[in-house]
């Protein structure tokens, strides 16, 4: 059986952990739901780099400025906090 921490999609480190380059790790991590998504914006501890992810089954990445600017891909609102500064 699966650890459900470690499950494509859930939100929990590990999870998030493997969709970031190998040797990442990770300093912060928000979770929010963006119908039909279930997003996440995690900062990575070496380079605090934000990378964002939405799953609606594994995670995928999706570029920062997609979801950090307005429009039908932008993340939700609990997230956007986490958005570079321009």
């Amino acid at each position: 059986m699966n650890d459900p921490d470690d499950t494509p999609g859930h939100c929990a480190e590990a999870s998030l952990l493997a969709m970031l380059p190998a040797g990442s790790s990770i300093q912060e991590f928000q979770c929010a739901l963006g119908s039909p998504y279930q997003w996440a914006a995690v900062v990575e501890s070496s380079t605090s780099e934000v990378y964002f992810m939405r799953s609606n089954g594994p995670w995928e990445l999706v570029e920062t400025g997609d979801a950090c600017e307005s429009g039908e891909g932008q993340a939700p609102e609990e997230l956007l906090s986490m958005c570079p500064e321009p």
